[in-house]
């Protein structure tokens, strides 16, 4: 779990960074940033029932982002704080393990992080 001033939780900010954030589109997420001024990057994780009907398997796939979140921020530190949101798409469920998700989200996390500027 990510800890507390990591976390992206108002529904307003959310919804003000899918508006008007940059994103990156992968076939299994969507990732809206944008730079903020806060001392540490903040990320909120969608998964909607869309992507799966079963609450249990939703919250997996949550546990899986939260820990993925946690290794990219340390990816971003040198690069700025950036608020994020993740949005999970239907076809996440087909990735058969973790390793896999990561291996296939992380080169994304690099590539905002050598962007410097969104």
């Amino acid at each position: 779990m990510l800890p507390a001033n990591n976390r992206l939780s108002s529904g307003s900010e959310i919804k003000r960074l899918v508006k008007s954030g940059h994103s990156l589109r992968g076939a299994h997420l969507t990732v809206y940033y944008q730079a903020s001024g806060k001392p540490t990057s903040r990320i909120a994780f969608i998964v909607s029932k869309t992507v799966h009907r079963s609450a249990v398997v939703r919250n997996r796939l949550r546990r899986w982002l939260s820990a993925i979140g946690q290794e990219s921020l340390g990816i971003l530190v040198d690069s700025g704080s950036y608020d994020m949101v993740w949005i999970a798409h239907p076809s996440i469920t087909k990735i058969a393990s973790q390793r896999e998700f990561r291996d296939a989200l992380l080169p994304r996390i690099k590539k905002l992080a050598k962007n410097k500027t969104p």
